[in-house]
C-alpha cells in the first residue's frame, strides 16, 4: 500500500499544466485508472472519469486484438472505420466535445 500511496503523489504535471498552470482535460486519468485497479472506485471517478475510458479499453482492446490475430480476422479494423464515421459526425462530435470541455471545467474547478 505504502508504494500505491508514494506512486499516486509522485506523479509529474503534464506539460500543459506546466506551461499554462491549468490542467488539461485529460489531467488525472493515469491516478484515475490507479485507483480503479486499487478498487477506490468513488475517488477515480471524482478525480477523472475519463480513467473508465482508459481501463475499458485496457481490458477490452488487447482481447480484441488477440481475437482478431488468432482467427485471421479484422474486426476491430471494421469497428474504428465505423465508430470513425459515427463520431464524425456534427451532433455526435458537438456532444463529446461537449463532455470533454464538462470534464477539462471539472478538472480546473477541482485544481487538480
Amino acid at each position: 500500500m505504502e508504494f500505491y500511496a508514494n506512486s499516486i503523489n509522485s506523479f509529474k504535471p503534464c506539460i500543459i499544466k506546466q506551461i499554462t498552470g491549468l490542467p488539461c482535460p485529460s489531467c488525472g486519468v493515469t491516478r484515475s485508472v490507479l485507483l480503479i485497479v486499487n478498487k477506490s472506485y468513488f475517488s477515480a471517478f471524482m478525480l477523472n472519469p475519463m480513467g473508465y475510458i482508459v481501463v475499458i479499453g485496457m481490458i477490452v482492446l488487447p482481447i480484441w486484438f488477440a481475437y482478431d490475430i488468432l482467427f485471421k480476422r479484422e474486426s476491430f479494423y471494421f469497428f474504428y472505420v465505423k465508430f470513425e464515421e459515427f463520431i464524425g459526425r456534427r451532433k455526435i462530435l458537438f456532444v463529446i466535445l461537449f463532455l470533454v470541455a464538462i470534464n477539462w471545467i471539472w478538472n480546473i474547478v477541482k485544481h487538480i
